[in-house]
């Protein structure tokens, strides 16, 4: 019986990583700030948020390793998809010294363009000040 559940459970988190919502919101707020995390971390604070937001009585169960991976690489795609019209996108990378760790990457495919900033005549404090803002933003509770 408790196979069945497992199963069961599994099958739900699958429908709930595959569709961008709540959770995953709260998932690139976080690497937004940080930028960078541990695999492991990112996934069970995505499973964190799946209790707290979407669980809808539902108990999630965590994975083996092997799902966890598989489910992690699910995330990132779909987060991804929701990414690109920001030009930001998530990576996985593995540690070179530790095979027991990979980190997922927040990074950027839009260069920095001077002449934008000179074009909006900001000046440094100013986009810093920007930049304070819209993390403020993706800290709140409304993201």
């Amino acid at each position: 019986m408790s196979g069945h559940s497992n199963a069961s459970s599994l099958e739900i988190l699958q429908r709930i990583v595959e569709n961008y919502s709540i959770p995953h919101k709260h998932l690139v707020q976080l690497i937004i700030k940080h930028g960078i995390l541990q695999a492991h971390y990112f996934y069970m604070k995505f499973i964190q948020y799946v209790q707290v937001y979407d669980s809808q009585g539902n108990s999630v169960t965590q994975p083996d390793d092997e799902q966890e991976k598989a489910l992690t690489e699910k995330l990132i795609v779909v987060i991804n998809n929701a990414l690109s019209l920001l030009k930001l996108r998530l990576i996985q990378t593995n540690d070179e010294y530790d095979d027991q760790n990979s980190y997922i990457v927040l990074l950027s495919d839009q260069r920095p363009s001077d002449f934008l900033r000179d074009a909006y005549g900001l000046t440094q404090t100013e986009i810093t000040l920007f930049h304070l803002w819209v993390n403020a933003i993706c800290n709140s509770e409304n993201g």
